[in-house]
């Protein structure tokens, strides 16, 4: 975890305060988190730097839930989707490859589940492999057993 709940670089606001970010390289390959279908893609740029100007320049993948929640992917490799808008995914599925895109100071993962509101998305805490999100800190790995 290389940023996590209420982050002071990037995470705050209703959209990104609860949401993670996961040291990753370049290329590495991202798994859906749920079941879904990918509901948006966005993949076509190829430009990172560390100021609000490049917000719009993060590649991302967009998965709708049957719960009514979204959950995003971001920062991803340019034209690194493995999925199509429209495809239904399952857990655990690849759906695109890490990059470093958009507004970051490194290549990570930028991992957020939303919910609906009448003022937009607004994101959630949630449970990794049955670890509350809120206690992960900087530094947390997550192993799978």
């Amino acid at each position: 975890i290389i940023q996590g709940y209420d982050g002071k670089f990037s995470h705050f606001g209703s959209f990104s305060a609860k949401t993670l970010d996961f040291d990753m390289a370049i290329g590495d390959t991202i798994v859906a988190a749920r079941d879904g279908i990918v509901a948006k893609v966005m993949v076509k740029h190829n430009k990172q730097g560390t100021t609000e100007a490049f917000k719009k320049f993060g590649n991302y993948i967009m998965i709708y839930h049957a719960d009514n929640t979204f959950s995003q992917y971001v920062h991803l490799k340019q034209n690194g989707n493995l999925v199509n808008v429209g495809d239904t995914v399952k857990a655990n599925q690849p759906i695109a490859l890490s990059g470093f895109t958009g507004m970051t100071t490194l290549p990570h993962l930028h991992f957020g589940v939303y919910k609906s509101t009448k003022n937009g998305l607004e994101s959630i805490p949630v449970i990794l492999d049955s670890i509350p999100a809120n206690t992960l800190k900087r530094g947390n790995i997550i192993t799978k057993k």
